[in-house]
C-alpha cells in the first residue's frame, strides 16, 4: 500500500470545519483555536463520538494499493463512498497472482496453484493469436489473479472502512491492505486515526456468535 497524497494539516481542516458548522464562529478566531494542536484533537475527538460527522469529509486521502486480487477488488468495491480506479480487465496480466499463506506452505498444493495460472495464461495468449477480441478474453482469467488500484478516500469513510475491514471477520487480503492504510494514516493525521481500528477496541465486538474471540488480542494489538 502506498500513500500517494493525502489533505496536510488534516487535523485542522477538519476542525475548522466543524466549528464553521456548528459555531459559525469568525474565521480569525477559528484561526486562533485551531492553531492549537490541543484544541484540533479535542474537536476531532467529539466530532467522531457524535451523529454530525460531516466535517470529517473535508480530509482526503489518496492510496496505491498493489496486488489486488480480483476477489478481493469485490469487497473493495461495496464501499460505495470512495473514487476508485481501476484498470480494464483486458489489460490483466494472467500470470499475476496472489498467493494465499495456507498454499504457500504446502509445495504440491503450491505447485497445482500456480500450474493453474500458468495453464490460464498460455490459453489466453493461444485464443488472442486466433483472433479472439480482448473483451471477450476478459473473461478468460481467475479469482487469484491481480491487479493494481488507486482510490481516494475521505476521513469520514476511511474511518468506517478501517472499523469493518481491519476485523478479523474481514477477508484476508482487504484485512492486511486496511491495516496497512491505518499504519500510514496514523503516520500523517495521528489525531483523526489514533483510535482507530476494529470496532471491537472501543466496545463490545459487534460480531454477535460469530465473533473471532480474540478481543483482548485485538485491543492490545492496537494498544488498547
Amino acid at each position: 500500500v502506498e500513500l500517494l497524497s493525502y489533505t496536510p494539516n488534516a487535523s485542522k481542516v477538519i476542525a475548522r470545519a466543524a466549528l464553521i458548522e456548528c459555531c459559525n464562529l469568525p474565521t480569525a478566531q477559528i484561526e486562533k483555536i485551531t492553531g492549537n494542536e490541543n484544541e484540533c484533537a479535542s474537536i476531532i475527538k467529539t466530532v467522531i463520538n457524535s451523529k454530525r460527522q460531516r466535517p470529517l469529509e473535508a480530509a482526503t486521502f489518496t492510496f496505491r494499493i498493489n496486488n489486488v486480487s480480483l476477489s478481493c477488488l469485490t469487497h473493495f468495491a461495496r464501499h460505495r463512498i470512495q473514487s476508485i480506479g481501476i484498470p480494464s480487465l483486458t489489460l490483466t496480466d494472467r500470470r499475476r497472482h496472489v498467493l494465499p499463506e495456507t498454499i504457500a506452505e504446502n509445495p504440491a498444493l503450491k505447485s497445482r496453484y500456480c500450474d493453474a495460472f500458468t495453464k490460464t495464461a498460455d490459453l489466453y495468449e493461444e485464443l488472442k493469436k486466433n483472433g479472439i477480441s480482448e473483451e471477450l478474453l476478459a473473461y478468460l482469467q481467475l479469482s487469484g489473479n491481480t491487479v493494481d488500484i488507486v482510490t481516494t478516500i475521505n476521513g469520514r469513510e476511511l474511518l468506517l472502512f478501517m472499523k469493518l475491514r481491519s476485523c478479523n471477520r474481514a477477508q484476508w487480503e482487504i484485512r492486511e491492505v486496511a491495516q496497512q492504510m491505518l499504519e500510514l494514516c496514523k503516520e500523517v493525521a495521528p489525531a483523526l486515526f489514533k483510535n482507530s481500528g476494529p470496532r471491537c477496541i472501543r466496545g463490545v465486538c459487534p460480531e454477535g456468535r460469530m465473533t473471532c474471540g480474540k478481543m483482548k488480542e485485538v485491543r492490545e494489538k492496537y494498544g488498547k
